[in-house]
């Protein structure tokens, strides 16, 4: 299995003049279609109660599936269930492999997700990762700019397989960027006392999702 790397320790990690070579571009290609695996232990490794009801509670997304036992119980899945989306937490590679251009800016892009099945209590879940596909989405805006998607199974200590996914993220050279100076004359918000306080109000009242 091939390790990820980000280019960490680099004298080039912050250097907005970094661009992607022939040589990292032919090393994630041959990456395709590659488990790749992960050293650093995951925040979670099982759904639990606690987990799935925090999940749901940071996410302001507060179905009765994932907090309220009785429900649960009288559901199809006979038990609590978690949001597929709290597997973020139980990878470092849940976002997708990303990497192999040192220096250049990485950046999420977002995830499809598939049910194959409910994320039950008490299931112990990791993922297989492996990189899908390096495409070349070059502009005006970035010389360089590839999108990096991947393909996970999240499966079971059991091998049974509950969620795929399939993440993306973008690797972009801000070299034009720089050139063009569009961010040289940046004006910062100013923030009056009653606009904090009409955020925090937004934010100690939020929405409740619905069942799911």
């Amino acid at each position: 299995m091939d390790q990820p790397t980000n280019g960490s320790g680099s004298d080039k990690l912050h250097d907005n003049t970094a661009q992607a070579t022939d040589e990292q571009l032919a090393r994630l290609r041959s990456m395709i279609g590659k488990r790749v695996d992960i050293k650093d232990s995951p925040y979670l490794s099982e759904v639990t109660r606690d987990s799935a009801r925090r999940w749901a509670c940071a996410t302001e997304n507060r179905s009765r599936p994932y907090l309220v036992e009785d429900y649960a119980r009288a559901s199809p899945h006979k038990t609590l269930i978690g949001s597929r989306t709290m597997l973020y937490a139980f990878s470092r590679l849940s976002i997708g492999h990303r990497g192999g251009l040192t220096g250049v800016h990485l950046m999420f892009g977002g995830t499809h997700w598939r049910s194959k099945g409910p994320v039950k209590l008490g299931q112990s879940i990791s993922p297989d990762v492996t990189p899908k596909d390096l495409v070349d989405l070059s502009s005006r805006f970035a010389e360089s700019n590839f999108k990096q998607i991947s393909a996970l199974d999240f499966k079971t200590i059991d091998v049974v397989s509950v969620v795929e996914s399939d993440p993306l993220g973008f690797c972009m050279e801000r070299t034009k960027v720089k050139e063009k100076g569009k961010y040289n004359c940046l004006e910062f918000k100013q923030y009056t006392r009653a606009d904090i306080y009409e955020i925090v109000d937004r934010i100690t009242q939020p929405e409740v999702g619905t069942d799911g």
